[in-house]
């Protein structure tokens, strides 16, 4: 097993589009909150992770609209 901040930016390496984290208890919001920070850092300093980020949004993007228009 590994850690939820290794798993997270693991999915992100490679390209996940959604990377979904539960908080449910106070320490677990503060530990969510930490990781979107790591992430975002990641995409601004990995070219690689920018690449996949970006590509992501653009995914994410076109389901919304195609979800719109149904």
């Amino acid at each position: 097993l590994m850690s939820t901040e290794t798993a997270c930016v693991k999915a992100l390496e490679v390209g996940a589009d959604i990377i979904l984290l539960g908080h449910n208890m106070k320490d677990e919001q503060e530990q969510s909150a930490d990781f979107a920070r790591k992430l975002g850092s990641l995409v601004d300093s990995d070219k690689r992770c920018r690449t996949n980020f970006e590509a992501s949004l653009v995914r994410v993007q076109r389901l919304k609209n195609f979800r719109q228009k149904a």
